[in-house]
């Protein structure tokens, strides 16, 4: 492994080589609880233990990759321990008002801890960020419009969306 490399680079080489989906045995220890819920979980999928280690041990690969570098998956990695975290004390960030609260401003604290020194600038000859910003849009524009995305991708409710779809809807005729 190259110390440097990307999740992804990772994957895409070791799903790059010829024998890459050949089935591999391996042997090793698993705390008693462990077992049995691979167990459980892989006959609520209707597979077995093998398959059920399989498909979690991949996605775990897979969620480091889709996160696209090591620091936006170790972010993000912060930000689930702070939902964790908040919950004992002040409830589901998504249920109280005091625990979103909360949250929020825990997870502001993490992204702050990354911001880059320096202004903001707009980039320049790059289209895709033009579509975000129109002529005089902000980083904060940019910003609610890639969440917006976001939010539906994830099936996120997102307020006003409903009605901007029938909108659309009544325009085509449907």
């Amino acid at each position: 492994m190259r110390r440097n490399d990307s999740a992804q680079a990772r994957i895409g080489r070791a799903t790059s080589r010829p024998d890459a989906m050949k089935a591999a045995q391996m042997k090793f220890r698993l705390p008693t609880y462990l077992r049995d819920l691979i167990h459980e979980s892989g006959e609520q999928n209707g597979w077995g233990d093998s398959e059920e280690m399989r498909r979690r041990l991949e996605a775990s690969f897979v969620e480091e990759a889709q996160a696209g570098d090591d620091e936006t998956y170790r972010l993000v990695r912060a930000i689930q321990t702070v939902a964790i975290n908040v919950r004992p004390a002040f409830g589901n960030w998504h249920e109280d008002r005091f625990a979103f609260d909360t949250f929020r401003a825990a997870v502001l604290a993490l992204i702050d801890l990354h911001r880059p020194p320096g202004m903001p600038v707009r980039p320049k000859d790059n289209e895709i960020a033009d579509s975000y910003l129109g002529e005089d849009g902000t980083p904060e524009t940019a910003g609610r419009m890639i969440a917006g995305g976001a939010s539906v991708a994830a099936g996120i409710p997102v307020p006003g969306m409903l009605k901007t779809k029938i909108h659309i809807a009544r325009r085509k005729g449907k």
